[in-house]
């Protein structure tokens, strides 16, 4: 009886630290993680695509705010005064590129 009680203790005890700890299931694959730079053989290089898809989002929630036309407007200009006979399609292109940037090192 005695061992009973010890046996069903015992394996209450090892069920609460597995849902604490990982659990038994299949394991990881050797190769996690080594698509995000991490790796064994040097330094990785990893060219976050996705980001792009942020920066162009960050730019349209930017654009479309009231309190930033002002400074879009003056970042426009900027950008058109180091224009020299471009098109302005490479005017907004450059806008596009450099606003975030310029917003940072306007402290804005």
């Amino acid at each position: 009886m005695i061992e009973g009680y010890n046996s069903e203790e015992v394996i209450e005890c090892y069920q609460e630290y597995l849902k604490v700890q990982r659990g038994i299931g299949i394991p990881d694959c050797h190769y996690k993680g080594r698509l995000a730079g991490k790796g064994t053989n040097g330094r990785k290089i990893f060219i976050d695509n996705e980001y792009t898809e942020v920066s162009r989002a960050h730019y349209a929630v930017l654009v479309s705010t009231k309190l930033m036309e002002p400074y879009i407007d003056e970042h426009i200009e900027i950008i058109q005064s180091e224009r020299n006979g471009r098109t302005g399609d490479w005017v907004m292109k450059q806008h596009k590129q450099r606003l975030t940037s310029w917003l940072k090192d306007q402290n804005i």
